[in-house]
């Protein structure tokens, strides 16, 4: 598991590459006209200041465990053990009394297999665009006679 440090640091860079890509080129989030959103870093540090400022009942700035396992639930539909809220916090570097960042938030969504907009739209679904019907075949008629022009 452990190695020497270059190599894990030249690791590291490139995992980070990859969490970066994912962010930003996310399919799932579409826009009024059923066409792929695309995902900027604004847009990201939106959803989860949204996520955790919604989730932050006390407003102190921090999600402690009643306010993440609140999170998990929602997002999830799983229960969090104090313990697994332990081991969040340590392994984001912050203090289980105090509770998780948003930065700490932003860099679990940023770490590969998550997914922000399918968390921001289980919580916020009225803020999910509506895609548009397909359309379906279009026939004109010209000079009476009738032409298909659908794709």
């Amino acid at each position: 598991m452990f190695c020497c440090p270059t190599k894990m640091a030249a690791q590291e860079e490139e995992t980070e590459k990859e969490e970066i890509t994912a962010i930003f080129n996310d399919d799932d989030d579409d826009d009024e006209d059923g066409e792929a959103e695309p995902m900027t870093a604004e847009l990201f540090r939106d959803r989860v200041r949204s996520l955790h400022e919604h989730f932050d009942a006390n407003e102190d700035g921090h999600l402690n465990f009643s306010e993440l396992a609140t999170l998990q639930k929602a997002t999830e539909g799983t229960t969090m053990t104090e313990d697994m809220y332990v081991m969040a916090c340590k392994a984001l570097d912050c203090k289980p009394h105090q509770g998780i960042s948003i930065d700490a938030l932003r860099l679990t969504y940023a770490s590969e297999g998550a997914d922000i907009n399918k968390d921001y739209y289980k919580v916020f679904p009225d803020r999910k665009p509506k895609k548009k019907p397909k359309d379906e075949d279009h026939v004109y008629e010209i000079d009476g006679g009738a032409f298909d022009v659908s794709d």
